[in-house]
């Protein structure tokens, strides 16, 4: 309500460049923005500024917006990531499929990857919506595959979810089974001692 979204997301995005440059260069850095940033006119700007000023490529960014962001604005939305997408930032519809997506926007707009929300991967674990959940998965890939989109499925906590997402297509998988949120240090700590052993 504040609008303080806005320089906090700044600051966010900033600081996550700034810790990527010390990851692999092929690691991707994934940042969410709320539907006020994306609101801002001034958002493309901020982006190539904090990109530039920290030395960050532009394809190693990409940033995640939610369905909901393209029902205020949609042309609006529209031109914001179409100037994205053409300096190199890659762009993610985060939490698909239960927003307000249509099909006409993911032929519109300047997606390249869906991030199907996690609520599909905790449904193929309960035996009345398996069945369901599973047609609506392999429809999501395919079509994503046809419009050359990747797709990432979110929330795999179990083997079980691992093992029915990669059966339906998924390659690209997130969740708690992988790793829990941890301290950058942690992280840059191991990833030290992997290239030492």
């Amino acid at each position: 309500e504040s609008g303080l979204i806005v320089p906090i997301g700044l600051w966010v995005l900033e600081r996550a460049c700034r810790d990527a440059l010390a990851w692999a260069p092929d690691t991707l850095l994934a940042v969410n923005v709320s539907p006020i940033q994306l609101a801002s006119p001034s958002l493309v700007d901020s982006v190539m500024d904090v990109l530039q000023r920290v030395g960050l490529p532009a394809d190693r960014l990409e940033l995640e917006i939610t369905e909901s962001v393209l029902a205020r604005d949609p042309a609006a939305a529209r031109a914001m990531l179409q100037r994205l997408r053409a300096a190199g930032v890659r762009i993610a519809i985060d939490d698909f499929g239960v927003g307000y997506s249509s099909m006409a926007q993911l032929r519109e707009l300047p997606f390249d990857s869906l991030k199907l929300d996690q609520s599909f991967a905790a449904a193929l674990l309960q035996e009345g919506a398996r069945d369901m959940t599973r047609s609506i998965i392999a429809s999501v890939v395919q079509l994503a595959r046809s419009m050359q989109l990747t797709v990432v499925a979110e929330g795999v906590e179990v083997q079980e979810q691992l093992e029915m997402l990669r059966g339906l297509g998924c390659t690209l998988l997130q969740g708690y089974l992988f790793g829990k949120p941890r301290p950058i240090a942690a992280l840059m700590g191991e990833a030290a001692e992997s290239e030492r052993a």
